[in-house]
């Protein structure tokens, strides 16, 4: 079978947004000292399954770096309780004396490290029956030791942690070649290319590093410890084994014992997570080599525009034969990826003849070529790629399933025949080949990786195919958090990349990139102010590199919003000459020009800045004498003389003695002038950066130098605050008294100064807003008096209320600074949000909101006397038979501010918005890689019809429209599962945003799908997944995911409820129409009712309490309703 997606068969929606960040359950920093951190969980019943066990919950804390941390842990319980463990990461201490058999109650599952911080996977373990009895665990006390700070991470903090892409300006590359001038020469077009990039590049050969993986890691790890450019990308010339080997490493985890290079890139930390990215083209012959830095240069310079249309084509093959249906339901989710990113045209093929239709559809073109199947690849040999006559329509190539990227053979794997095939004079086959050892992978993990591939291209925008498929490794980690079995190390081993780590991947046709500067400048000129632009777009983001001709980097910038950006360069860095600027950006050609430095009548600079106190310190202090000392260089033909110029200062409490300067002595041509010095004053001043110029002129050429000096005065900084009651968070919907704690972190002291509170936030009220603070030293902290501020009833807990602390020395402003006040702890009776497009989840126990649902099922299953259509096309059987259909809406629905007229239903608990053709039954996590989106789950599990059915109906009495799951089995134990969505009309039940209010009720609700890892029956678990995601699955709420829910959702169970919306909580202890939120309706809320029509802005809050008919719009009518209810009282 066939499938040909367009752009004409699925809406393109594109839009970028960035999850919110959700709370972190119920473990919390009880106490931080100079040599260990307590930490205090408690156990609630959002963490128990139905059979009441303590279900498994994980956390990512951030530290400093350590090399060995110790952990205590004191279990408080009804019963007595004794962990004992030792090893090298943790020990367990305990209370009594009673043994209990059971795996760590609290344990260090992981640690890593990125980015010189250090991170440990905290995992707190089911505690099970004990002798029958159950063990009720109250809270656990947890110390970790050999710390100084933590910090706890929440779920999407985590994440963006795991699926980081390498971010550096102008990374190192490092590449590990056999032996041999013939390879060096073959490999430097790649090397100069790279260099003309920005990259350093560093070329060793084995002699240098040792014969040995051993002695090569060895190697690579002293590089990243001790190198001035530690190595972010490793490229390794050769195969593992024959004539230009470059030994490679096997992993002991498995039976399988799969080849990798992988373990050369664990460089930071105990933890198996890619500290750079890695990837080898393999050679069994010289030839080999020059085919592929061929391919590689033409793929990046100059890639084939002469037809452009395969930039924005793609083929996904899955074969269902013997790894199942989540072989074509990973491409069709790939496939409609792509779709919503722009590609015109993405075939997919899921019957025979598999072969025969892989070759014409690469030959006509494509940029991706994606195939799940099994080992043999639907008959696909592994010479394959020999076959095509692709030309340098060249595909990245992902073959993520057994065997095809088993490199340590007599024989080549498929991944490393794509890479290879063709000749310099006729190339073909792929540009890179991704493919995974042995033939024992999985298909739910190998769809992981796969799924992580295509959303780190295409949501993410991850450029370089290197730290793609370290996104990809570590989407493994995000979505099988415990490593079951080891199978996340397992699998992160086996992923291979034979090809180019650092290749620059189109996602997109390519387009031009233009400088229409003058780049010819006289010599003496050290800097350069460029545009970038495309088709007369400004281009923000474009990278400009300038390399001298030796390919040594003179410097590098990206060009801001409008397209600009201003280079610099040490002066002595740049004599005449002609130089190399290349200017590249994601999906542009790049475009290489010539900057002339020449040599002129007239040019001249200034040298030896320096600005010194009257200490000759560099170290400026309030009330201090300084000087800014400075030359003037003649770099042109002719003498100068006659110079004048000025030194600006942009801050008023600097004070200059002579700013205007003028220097009659004549130049010489190479020469520098005299020291020319302005002498100022600081005045006494806080802590701040100051800007500054100067500017001079001969009569014929101008002159402006930038500058900035930082004076070191008193900084005075919010460190925390707490209520009357001890604690660090303002009460909603109360009186607050709080005090402020301030430090000095600045070097001076002060005299006595005034702290003056402020919010431009309409909820929060100051009654008594100022205080004065004492002379602290460097270093001193002082506690506030008491202030008095009242806080609306708009507020909610979990809410963030700027505020502005300002300080004055005798009414002269000092310094002003905003910080954020919490409003209370966010608890299992507050609503779940918002993600940053504005949703939130509202549940059965959100009692004190508006919008908190009632649970009341509405029967629509005709075989229970409803009166609603079962949707006869819906079967599932279990055992791939997953099932997907539509229908059309009797409203339009919106869903993340896009219209949608039909609706994706699935057999396995989800709702898409649109149409979709893949039925996906393993759940992942929300938002993230992998399903349909946009996705309202329900219940998203591998669900079976077995008894039951899915209904809908339209209520056209209550404009709402019902989709239901009757009596549907969980496909893990056949647990019965019965529940539905309602969405509501958004013309009868309007929101602030006009997206439709969604409600999910659970009738019976068991969440039985735990899993299993064994070693040959493996079965996806996590149990079910609830929650919504956009359209580009990157911003999302996900209400629980493994049976683990924020503190703010409950736990669901029979009869249980949630309400999905954008509009925001709203407290049921408010008063409609007390819009001067004074506790009482009077004439004052008349008057400012008027006021907010006539003059207003109309916000959120003002609407909510000042909208008297609920039609979510204020305007006469409501000041009529509300004159009459005032009246009435």
């Amino acid at each position: 079978m066939q499938i040909v997606m367009n752009k004409m068969a699925i809406p393109i929606i594109l839009i970028s947004l960035i999850f919110a960040g959700q709370s972190n359950g119920n473990l919390i920093i009880d106490n931080i000292n100079s040599n260990d951190v307590t930490l205090s969980f408690s156990i609630s019943n959002a963490h128990k399954d139905k059979s009441h066990n303590i279900m498994p919950v994980n956390y990512i804390l951030e530290c400093d770096y350590k090399n060995k941390i110790e952990m205590e842990y004191i279990v408080n319980s009804t019963f007595p309780t004794k962990i004992i463990k030792n090893d090298y990461f943790s020990k367990g201490i305990a209370k009594e004396e009673i043994e209990f058999d059971n795996q760590d109650i609290v344990s260090i599952s992981n640690q890593f490290s990125i980015n010189n911080k250090h991170y440990i996977q905290l995992t707190i373990n089911p505690i099970y029956n004990f002798d029958g009895n159950m063990l009720i665990t109250n809270s656990i006390s947890i110390t970790i030791k050999n710390l100084n700070d933590i910090n706890i991470l929440n779920t999407f903090q985590a994440s963006e942690l795991l699926t980081r892409q390498n971010i550096v300006a102008n990374p190192s590359l490092l590449i590990i070649a056999p032996n041999g001038d013939n390879i060096f020469n073959l490999m430097t077009p790649f090397i100069n290319w790279k260099k003309l990039k920005g990259y350093k590049v560093f070329y060793h050969q084995l002699d240098e590093e040792g014969n040995t993986n051993t002695e090569i890691k060895e190697f690579i790890q002293s590089a990243y410890n001790n190198w001035e450019y530690p190595p972010n990308y490793i490229c390794i010339i050769g195969d593992a084994d024959g004539a230009y080997a470059v030994p490679t490493f096997n992993e002991a985890l498995s039976i399988y014992n799969g080849e990798s290079d992988h373990p050369y890139t664990l460089l930071d930390g105990n933890d198996n997570i890619s500290d750079v990215a890695i990837g080898r083209l393999s050679i069994r012959s010289i030839s080999d080599l020059a085919t592929i830095i061929n391919k590689i240069i033409n793929y990046e310079q100059y890639p084939y525009i002469s037809n452009t249309n395969w930039f924005e084509r793609a083929l996904c093959v899955g074969d269902p034969s013997v790894s199942g249906s989540s072989t074509v339901i990973t491409n069709q989710i790939i496939a409609e990826l792509m779709i919503a990113n722009g590609f015109d045209e993405v075939t997919e093929v899921y019957q025979f003849p598999f072969v025969n239709q892989i070759e014409n559809f690469i030959n006509s073109g494509v940029s991706f070529y994606n195939y799940r199947g099994f080992a043999g690849s639907s008959g696909w040999e592994k010479d394959g790629a020999d076959n095509l006559n692709n030309g340098y329509m060249l595909p990245v190539v992902s073959v993520i399933t057994c065997d095809t990227g088993s490199f340590l053979e007599d024989e080549q794997s498929i991944s490393e025949n794509f890479l290879k095939a063709g000749s310099i004079s006729i190339p073909k086959g792929g540009i890179a080949g991704i493919g995974m050892s042995t033939q024992g992978t999985h298909t739910m993990f190998n769809n992981c990786l796969d799924y992580g591939l295509y959303h780190a291209l295409f949501v993410e925008k991850i450029e370089r195919l290197g730290d793609v498929i370290n996104y990809s490794k570590n989407n493994l980690w995000f979505n099988y958090p415990n490593n079951p079995n080891n199978y996340v190390d397992i699998f992160s081993h086996w992923i291979n990349l034979m090809g180019d780590p650092t290749l620059s991947v189109w996602t997109a046709t390519p387009q031009p990139l233009t400088i229409n500067d003058n780049l010819s400048i006289p010599w003496g000129q050290n800097f350069l102010d460029l545009h970038v632009s495309s088709i007369d777009e400004n281009i923000q983001n474009a990278k400009i590199v300038i390399t001298d001709q030796n390919l040594n980097l003179i410097t590098t910038g990206t060009t801001d919003l409008n397209g600009n950006v201003y280079l610099t360069w040490e002066q002595n860095d740049i004599p005449v000459g002609t130089y190399n600027l290349l200017v590249t950006k994601q999906n542009h050609i790049p475009n290489r020009y010539t900057l002339e430095i020449n040599e002129v009548n007239h040019s001249f600079n200034l040298t030896d800045l320096t600005i010194l106190d009257s200490n000759q310190s560099s170290d400026l202090n309030p009330n201090d004498t300084f000087s800014i000392s400075f030359k003037i260089k003649n770099y042109g033909l002719e003498n100068i003389s006659n110079i004048e110029g000025s030194v600006i200062l942009d801050d008023n409490s600097i004070i200059l003695s002579n700013s205007n300067f003028n220097f009659e002595n004549i130049i010489l041509s190479g020469q520098s002038s005299e020291t020319i010095t302005i002498n100022g004053i600081i005045e006494n001043v806080f802590k701040k950066e100051v800007l500054g110029e100067i500017f001079f002129t001969d009569g014929i050429n101008d002159f402006l130098f930038p500058f900035s000096l930082i004076i070191n005065g008193p900084d005075i900084n919010m460190t925390s605050y707490q209520n009357s009651f001890g604690e660090n968070y303002l009460n909603s919907n109360l009186e607050n008294e709080f005090f402020l704690t301030l430090i000095n972190n600045g070097t001076q002291t002060y005299n006595e100064l005034e702290v003056i509170l402020s919010s431009n936030y309409e909820y929060i009220n100051f009654e008594n807003n100022s205080f004065t603070i004492p002379p602290l030293d460097q270093g001193e902290s002082y506690i506030s008096s008491m202030i008095n501020a009242s806080i609306g009833y708009q507020v909610y807990p979990g809410m963030q209320i700027p505020i502005t602390v300002s300080i004055y020395r005798s009414n002269e402003l000092l310094s002003e600074k905003i910080y954020n006040l919490s409003v209370e702890q966010v608890t299992q009776f507050d609503p779940l949000g918002p993600d940053t497009y504005g949703y939130y989840i509202y549940d059965h126990n959100d009692v004190a909101y508006a919008n908190a649902p009632i649970y009341n099922w509405i029967e629509i299953d005709p075989y229970l006397s409803g009166l609603g259509t079962i949707l006869i096309s819906l079967n599932d059987d279990g055992e791939n038979q997953d099932d997907v259909t539509f229908v059309n809406l009797p409203f339009t629905f919106q869903f993340y501010g896009h219209e949608y007229q039909q609706i994706s239903i699935s057999t396995n608990g989800w709702i898409k918005p649109g149409l979709t053709n893949q039925s996906s039954f393993r759940n992942w996590r929300l938002p993230g890689a992998g399903g349909p989106s946009p996705m309202i789950s329900a219940f998203w599990d591998d669900l079976k019809t077995g008894p039951g059915r899915i209904c809908v109906d339209y209520d056209s009495t209550n404009k709402w429209y019902i989709i239901e799951w009757s009596n549907m089995q969980n496909g893990f134990d056949n647990s019965i599962e019965t529940f539905q969505v309602i969405i509501y009309d958004e013309d009868y039940y309007p929101t602030l945003t006009g997206d439709n209010i969604i409600k999910i009720q659970y009738k019976e609700f068991n969440n039985v799908n735990s899993g299993h890892y064994d070693l040959y029956n493996q079965w996806h678990g996590n149990y079910a997944s609830v929650g919504i995601e956009n359209e580009n699955a990157n911003t999302g709420l996900e209400y629980t995911w493994n049976n683990e829910y924020p503190i703010s959702a409950s736990n669901l169970e029979n009869e249980s409820a949630i309400l999905i919306t954008t509009n925001i909580p709203v407290s049921l202890n408010q008063i409609l129409g007390d819009i001067n939120q004074d506790n009482q309706l009077d004439i004052l809320d008349i008057v400012r009712l008027v006021y907010e029509i006539t003059f207003g802005v109309n916000t959120d809050s003002i609407i909510i309490i000042a909208d008297m008919n609920q039609d979510f719009s204020i305007d006469v009518l409501d000041i009529v309703i509300l004159v009459d209810t005032i009246l009435n009282i």
